[in-house]
């Protein structure tokens, strides 16, 4: 089975592991790798959290009918953050399930087509395969890469507003979402304003409120 961790032209890929469909065998294939230090630091920047570590995937490639080839499994990391609260540094081991579709470019345009046809011929087991697949992405240079799938999946996992254990606060996520302050903490024009009197002395009429 030929892979590489090598990303394919065109294509940039914090965490490549690509895999050449044309060696791809008629029975599940189960793949595990883990991202380097490069990677991880690579992979921090995109979701832009203070770092990652001990980032694995556990995947199986499965061929299906008409050309088509499903990917399944999960996706760990440690995500290292600072607590929105506090900013002390919290750590979260997450788990995501990893699940994708794809075919060839002409297969994957035509594929919603061969669905409607299968189903009037297939029985129930298959047709729920197919409409899971109603979609699928291109391979792209003959190749797909399981590293860039997993890291996708792997970004839900992250915690939007991460907390230190038993740290609290009066605002919940969606607070935090809308932009509302913590209290204790100045909002931005608030702390300009305190900026300029301490240059200036004391606030102007043009200071925001």
């Amino acid at each position: 089975m030929a892979r590489s961790r090598k990303p394919a032209p065109n294509i940039q890929s914090e965490w490549p592991y690509l895999l050449d469909i044309e060696d791809l065998a008629s029975t599940t294939l189960e793949v595990t790798f883990s991202a380097n230090q490069e990677e991880c630091r690579a992979l921090s920047r995109r979701f832009a959290v203070e770092g990652l570590s001990h980032v694995t995937a556990n995947l199986e490639v499965s061929p299906v009918q008409a050309g088509l080839i499903r990917i399944t499994g999960s996706v760990t990391a440690r995500v290292h953050q600072l607590c929105v609260v506090t900013q002390e540094p919290v750590e979260t081991d997450i788990e995501e399930p990893v699940e994708g579709c794809f075919a060839e470019e002409v297969k994957a345009v035509s594929f919603a087509k061969a669905r409607k046809e299968r189903d009037m011929a297939k029985g129930h087991a298959e047709q729920e395969i197919l409409n899971e697949v109603d979609d699928p992405e291109p391979v792209v240079n003959g190749q797909i890469d399981l590293g860039e799938l997993a890291a996708q999946h792997l970004s839900l996992g992250i915690p939007a507003f991460p907390r230190r254990p038993g740290v609290t606060s009066p605002l919940t996520d969606e607070d935090l979402k809308q932009g509302k302050p913590l209290p204790g903490r100045k909002n931005p024009f608030e702390a300009l304003k305190d900026w300029k009197i301490q240059v200036k002395g004391k606030p102007t009429d043009t200071d925001p409120a």
